[in-house]
């Protein structure tokens, strides 16, 4: 059976004097129990590495080999120094203006090879910016952590007196104050399917998710992503842009649809005015012109009425096309036999 705990041992006092009390042989402590914690003020006092920057003059850029970034470490490599040799600097001055043109503006144009409108120059078997390039040359290295911007707005642009070193943020807000956003919004986007007027009437509606998205052919999702503005939050309607729907109550009109067969089963003479059920919901009434004539519970029968309502007649996913089919069916009825009241509208949804 195996021991816990530390080992035990008797010792003899003296030979045949008896054993003297166990002593204990303990275990050797780990180093890093022993170790004491460094004080605050030790560690105030300990020497924190830095990281290491290129020694050139006026370069803070991270060191890569010989105490030198990338870019003075290739010429000294290649030049000898760190510094642009004059022969290298006539020759990239001579490139320049040999593939450059003036314009009216006052913009120097590279005329050569370009990448997403700017300037590719080469030099030494790589490619360079050339609009980078014509600024060194005028204004020496780009500070660490800044680009190279154009004042112009014109990306192709080499002129020394149109760059200036800056930021991407300011580079981004002389972008939108040019209005040379690239961004697609609203009906100029490819995947867009909606405009801009079916948007704002979305917006304004009063009718049920489900009828909106049907009328639109768009899913409900993006109607509520609509009427919550996360999507198009940028457009703002204008004042009397878009009238808001009317709801239409016509005792006339009920009556008429009620004195019609039922739309479902054909009977007569037991039919009454049905609203759909798309517009309802959110203590609304729907539209009446949104009906059709359903018969009504009689004994012995439930009725259509009542069967819709209740999910009898069919899923939630068919019940819609078919209300819709109904009532678009009501209102061409009405139109073909001459029946329909003078003082009312016909709706979009029910044109052909």
């Amino acid at each position: 059976m195996k021991r816990s705990g530390p080992i035990q041992r008797r010792t003899p006092l003296k030979p045949g004097k008896g054993f003297a009390r166990p002593q204990i042989e303990r275990k050797p402590q780990p180093v890093y129990q022993l170790a004491r914690p460094c004080s605050a003020a030790v560690v105030s006092t300990m020497a924190v590495p830095l990281l290491k920057t290129c020694s050139a003059d006026g370069c803070d850029a991270p060191h890569v080999a010989k105490g030198l970034c990338n870019k003075h470490y290739i010429r000294q490599r290649t030049h000898g120094s760190t510094e642009l040799p004059k022969r290298a600097r006539r020759e990239l001055v001579q490139v320049l203006e040999q593939g450059s043109k003036r314009e009216e503006s006052g913009c120097l144009v590279w005329m050569k090879a370009t990448r997403g409108g700017y300037g590719r120059i080469g030099y030494g078997g790589k490619f360079y910016s050339a609009h980078v390039v014509a600024f060194e040359i005028a204004n020496g290295p780009v500070p660490e952590g800044m680009q190279v911007n154009h004042e112009c707005h014109n990306r192709a642009c080499i002129e020394p007196t149109h760059l200036y070193a800056g930021t991407q943020v300011e580079n981004m807000a002389d972008m939108r104050v040019a209005n040379r956003e690239n961004k697609a919004r609203g009906e100029k986007q490819a995947n867009a399917k909606l405009t801009r007027q079916q948007v704002l009437e979305i917006r304004q509606s009063t009718h049920h998710v489900a009828s909106l998205a049907l009328r639109y052919d768009v899913s409900e999702s993006l109607i509520r992503a609509i009427r919550k503005r996360e999507v198009w939050a940028w457009l703002e309607a204008q004042p009397n842009s878009v009238p808001k729907e009317v709801r239409v109550r016509s005792e006339t009109y009920r009556r008429l649809v009620a004195s019609l067969p039922c739309v479902n089963c054909g009977i007569e003479g037991f039919t009454q005015h049905a609203h759909g059920n798309l517009g309802k919901g959110m203590a609304l009434k729907t539209c009446d012109l949104f009906a059709f004539p359903l018969c009504a519970a009689r004994p012995g029968e439930q009725g259509c009425h009542a069967k819709l309502d209740h999910g009898a007649l069919f899923a939630k996913a068919r019940r819609r096309d078919a209300e819709m089919e109904w009532a678009r069916r009501t209102v061409q009825f009405l139109l073909g036999a001459d029946l329909w009241p003078r003082h009312l509208q016909v709706p979009d949804w029910a044109r052909l």
